[in-house]
């Protein structure tokens, strides 16, 4: 599940991901110049 997670945000275009899973909550590590572009893309994730 983390690897097709990573894979996704790569394919969207961000170049240093980190996805980890913390129960039932995924917590999702970018660049900090790349957040605000996380943020927009929250609803094609």
């Amino acid at each position: 599940m983390v690897d097709h997670a990573e894979q996704l945000l790569l394919d969207l275009g961000f170049h240093q991901v980190r996805v980890r899973i913390h129960d039932k909550i995924a917590r999702i590590e970018v660049m900090p110049d790349e957040f605000e572009k996380l943020l927009r893309s929250r609803g094609t994730l």
